[in-house]
């Protein structure tokens, strides 16, 4: 039963009395005390006089406010009250669900003589007319109707008095329509259902949503049908800066056609707003911002957006924009909920969430997506522009700038160019995710054709520190769970803090790529790459945890040009731990497919230059397990002068760096090698060109001769030499 479930028909009539298997149904479990029973049987019918004393005073606060309007103010304390008997006798009640919101049937068998019901029911004024008086949802329309020659009225109010209605025989079923009446419509379907709108125009409900107040208690609830046109105006729409519920149903829509992009916006939200089962679509190819909009104008808190669907595949905007500053004024967003909605081809985002003051203060705040989707977002996406006007369109979901406390639970992105983009933002839950995309886009940079391909997660900074201040990283993310599956890379951070990965299944075409992050946590996840590139790369990160991770290219269907894992100079203070690599052993004559074929798991070239306690133990390469290393500050040879140098062992950087050139130098280069890696040997920086060293001799471990590509008999400011000896590889350049 949905929490919001409404009681909003009682009938007393045979024809709803509970049938013999629902009466079987109410066991002990679900027993009903005799006062609920006789509310809900036909035992109502023959209540005496002392048995509704008994149970009015047993029932009282339940009793009356399921027969008064009074009801929807409580309806919170009489639904737990009312559970078994909702769940178990539908045959005997008519319930109002929160996703449909329709009155059914509100009825009197009462002879038909005065005001014979009152609280918000139909009220008789004819003393001659007998039989039942309705309102009736039928799906398209709200009417009343009664026996030939019934005057109905609706329930007066201190604005607009007692509206009558009479039914003819040639025309018993009379539409309720907006208008002098309207307030008294209200009156009567307040407790169930709002106010019904069936002039289906943006400039109608415009009118209408505008002469309402704003309150903070009895909010007004607009019941919506059918499609509304919005395309009279274009860029025009519906304004909404007041506390409200718009409550869809029998497909509401808001269609903007062809000439309108923009059809709600919103501010000023200080109680709640509330819109249901609406759906948001437009086929123009121009909007200032986005299909719904809430701007800078004004705070909103207490926003729900439920079971909406938004499609806008013509033009450059969003689905569902927010934003809290454009450069004038600004404002703040707190305890917003989109729960269940869709997005489906959209031309730029499917939902965008700005806060780009970039003054470190929190603008939005206690954000929840709950089962949202994006499908096939970003498709204004020209292809072949240049680098310097791409625009990269299709985030699923982006969340950029001072954003705090964000939830996402089971987000859905389907072909979108990125999943999930985080920009900045602080404390983001992702949990559940799935995430699809062969969707790719291109540009050309310098008459070179570059390929985006859809990517997982993108979590940066935005590649600067907004006016310098500083922790613009996106900070303390939480990855839970799901499974990305994309043509580019299943996860790439630039600048990002604390992010956790726990339990996702990563299916990727390119590597994941982690640069300028720190104190990660790693843990327990499968990343498959499929291309041509290391399986993941981890560039500038410090003080972090990669542990029980399972990286893979063994399905991959290129021949890869480097090792699976590379880490750059200065990655520092990380531990790498119990790490499975698998590799197609297909290629390179059945040897693993690392870089050099030196049989290594990691691109270790760089290592020399972090900082200290780099651990990396536990490390399994196709099952079999690797040497542990620890590696900490490294040593540097530092020549200025003319001499013999002998590099001690595991050094992996001889830097010769005289003032002026050196006639003669002999290098003996180590017994063994950092870690087998590279050893790198600078000529210059002082010298910016010409000659360093004179008369070079470089001899291997031990006094043998290495195998040289070139024998250089001088070395110069910008050359660069490549030796072999004892399978691993040694370049010598200059410092740059």
């Amino acid at each position: 039963m949905a929490t919001d479930t409404k009681i909003v028909s009682l009938s007393n009539t045979a024809a709803l009395a509970l049938s013999a298997a629902n009466s079987a149904t109410l066991t002990a479990a679900n027993a009903l005390t005799a006062a609920q029973a006789r509310l809900l049987t036909t035992d109502f019918a023959s209540w005496t006089t002392a048995q509704a004393t008994t149970d009015q005073n047993q029932n009282t606060d339940i009793a009356n406010r399921l027969l008064t309007t009074t009801y929807n103010n409580n309806r919170t304390t009489d639904q737990q009250a009312t559970t078994n008997a909702q769940s178990t006798a539908t045959n005997a009640l008519t319930l109002g669900q929160t996703n449909t919101s329709s009155i059914a049937s509100v009825s009197n068998t009462a002879a038909n003589t005065g005001s014979v019901v009152t609280s918000g029911r139909l009220a008789n004024t004819s003393g001659t007319n007998t039989g039942d008086q309705q309102i009736v949802l039928n799906g398209t329309q709200l009417y009343i109707t009664g026996p030939t020659g019934t005057t109905v009225t609706l329930p007066s109010s201190s604005s607009s008095g007692a509206s009558n209605f009479a039914l003819s025989s040639a025309s018993p079923w009379i539409p309720v329509t907006t208008g002098a009446s309207s307030a008294t419509i209200g009156d009567l379907l307040t407790s169930g259902l709002g106010l019904p709108i069936f002039n289906r125009t943006q400039a109608t409900l415009q009118t209408y949503i505008n002469g309402l107040a704003n309150v903070t208690t009895s909010i007004p609830r607009l019941y919506l049908y059918g499609s509304y046109d919005f395309s009279a105006q274009a860029n025009t729409p519906l304004t909404i800066s007041k506390n409200m519920e718009l409550i869809g149903a029998n497909g509401a829509t808001f269609d903007g056609g062809t000439t309108n992009g923009f059809l709600m916006l919103f501010n000023n939200i200080n109680t709640r707003l509330l819109v249901e089962n609406i759906t948001f679509r437009s086929r123009a190819t121009t909007s200032p911002y986005a299909l719904v909009y809430a701007n800078e104008q004004g705070d909103s808190r207490n926003v729900t957006f439920r079971n909406c669907r938004f499609s806008a595949p013509m033009g450059n905007y969003n689905a569902f924009g927010a934003n809290t500053w454009n450069g004038s004024s600004g404002c703040f967003y707190d305890n917003w909920l989109l729960d269940n909605c869709v997005v489906d081809s959209v031309g730029r985002m499917g939902y965008e969430f700005l806060a780009h003051k970039n003054d470190g203060v929190i603008r939005i705040r206690n954000l929840t997506m709950n089962n949202c989707q994006a499908n096939n977002v970003g498709l204004y996406n020209p292809a072949n522009v240049s680098k310097a006007s791409a625009t990269i369109n299709g985030m699923g979901v982006s969340l950029s700038g001072d954003l705090d406390g964000v939830q996402l639970k089971a987000f859905k992105s389907l072909n979108c160019l990125i999943g999930i983009e985080s920009v900045s933002a602080k404390n983001v839950s992702i949990t559940d995710p799935f995430i699809t995309g062969t969707r790719s886009m291109t540009y050309l940079d310098g008459g070179v054709t570059t390929i985006i391909g859809a990517t997982g997660f993108s979590l940066t900074d935005g590649g600067s520190t907004d006016g310098g201040l500083p922790g613009r990283s996106t900070s303390n993310v939480t990855i839970t769970g799901g499974e990305v599956n994309v043509v580019g890379k299943g996860l790439g951070t630039y600048y990002a803090d604390r992010v956790t990965i726990t339990g996702t299944k990563f299916l990727a075409g390119a590597y994941m790529e982690v640069q300028h992050a720190t104190r990660l946590n790693f843990n327990s996840f499968d990343y498959e790459m499929t291309g041509r590139n290391f399986i993941a790369s981890f560039e500038d990160v410090k003080n972090s945890q990669i542990r029980n991770v399972r990286f893979s290219r063994e399905n991959n269907t290129v021949t890869p040009i480097y090792q699976p894992i590379n880490l750059d100079g200065n990655t520092a203070g990380n531990v790498f731990s119990n790490i499975s690599i698998i590799t197609n052993t297909a290629y390179n004559g059945g040897n693993p497919d690392n870089y050099y074929n030196d049989q290594q798991p990691f691109r270790l070239r760089y290592i020399n230059e972090a900082g200290t306690n780099n651990s990396i133990r536990d490390i399994f390469l196709n099952g079999i397990k690797q040497p542990d290393y620890v590696i900490e500050n490294i040593p540097t040879l530092a020549i200025t002068a003319a001499g013999s140098y002998t590099a001690l062992t595991h050094i992996a950087r001889i830097n010769i760096n005289p003032t002026s050139a050196i006639a003669s130098l002999t290098l003996v280069l180590p017994t063994t090698s950092l870690d087998r890696k590279d050893v790198e040997v600078n000529f210059g920086g002082s010298i910016n060109s010409g000659t360093v060293v004179t008369t070079l001799t470089i001899n291997g471990p031990g006094g043998t001769t290495p195998v040289q590509s070139n024998t250089p008999g001088a070395a110069s400011a910008g050359q660069v030499f490549t030796y072999r000896w004892d399978s691993t590889i040694s370049r010598y350049r200059r410092i740059n």
